[in-house]
C-alpha cells in the first residue's frame, strides 16, 4: 500500500536511514527462454514503494535471493534474457536506485549457488564480467557486487575474489543478532580475518 510505504519512509528518514534493501525472488522456474514479468513476493516494493508519494526521499536496492536456484543451471544468454534485462529496466535505471560512485549496488544471497547456477567458477566470473561491462551501456561506471556471508575467513574472502565480487555483507545472523555484543564480536572477528 503506497500510504504504508510513505509512513515507513518517514520513519526511516527521520532515523537516519538512507536506503533500504528488498529481497528479490524469482521463485522456481524451469523456463529461462523468456523475460521475467513478475517477481515473487514483490508487493511491498512494486505496489507500495514504487507508487508512494515520498519514495524519492530514500533509495532502494535489492538482494537477489537465489536460494530458489539450488538445482538450476543457466547460461549467460539466459541470465541476460530472463534476469538482467529486467533488473536494468525496473531497478538499476530507476533514479531512486542506490548507487555509490555511479555504480548500482547488487547484493547476491548465496555465493555457492551463484557459482553452481552458472556452471562453476569460470561461468560465474563470466556473468560478473558481463554485468560490469553491460551496465556501462546505461551511463554507469561499473556495478558493485556484494555476496551474503556470515563467514569472514580468509578462504571465503579468497572465494569472493575468484568470483569477481566487491565485498561481503552480513545477512541473516538469526535471533542472536539482537544482542549488540554479538554483532560487535562478529564484526571484530571479520576485521581480524582481513588482516
Amino acid at each position: 500500500i503506497p500510504e504504508t510505504a510513505d509512513w515507513e519512509t518517514k520513519l526511516m528518514v527521520e532515523h537516519g536511514v538512507d536506503a533500504l534493501q528488498y529481497c528479490w525472488y524469482t521463485g522456481t522456474y524451469n523456463h529461462w527462454d523468456q523475460p521475467l514479468k513478475t517477481p515473487r513476493l514483490a508487493w511491498s516494493q512494486h505496489d507500495g514503494y514504487f507508487y508512494s508519494e515520498y519514495s524519492d526521499m530514500i533509495d532502494f536496492c535489492f538482494m537477489w535471493e537465489n536460494q530458489g536456484f539450488s538445482n538450476t543451471k543457466m547460461s549467460l544468454q539466459q541470465f541476460k534474457t530472463f534476469l538482467w534485462d529486467y533488473w536494468v529496466e525496473w531497478y538499476f535505471t530507476d533514479p531512486r536506485y542506490l548507487c555509490v560512485d555511479n555504480k548500482p549496488v547488487l547484493h547476491i544471497y548465496r555465493m555457492n549457488l551463484f557459482e553452481s547456477t552458472f556452471g562453476g567458477e569460470q561461468g560465474a566470473k563470466a556473468i560478473v564480467d558481463f554485468m560490469r561491462e553491460d551496465i556501462k551501456n546505461y551511463g554507469f561506471d561499473d556495478i558493485i557486487i556484494l555476496f551474503q556471508t556470515t563467514d569472514y575467513s580468509k578462504e571465503n574472502i579468497a572465494y569472493l575474489d575468484k568470483l569477481g565480487g566487491d565485498g561481503l555483507m552480513a545477512y541473516a545472523y538469526g535471533a542472536e543478532s539482537a544482542d549488540p555484543q554479538f554483532l560487535i564480536d562478529k564484526y571484530e572477528d571479520g576485521y581480524k580475518a582481513l588482516k
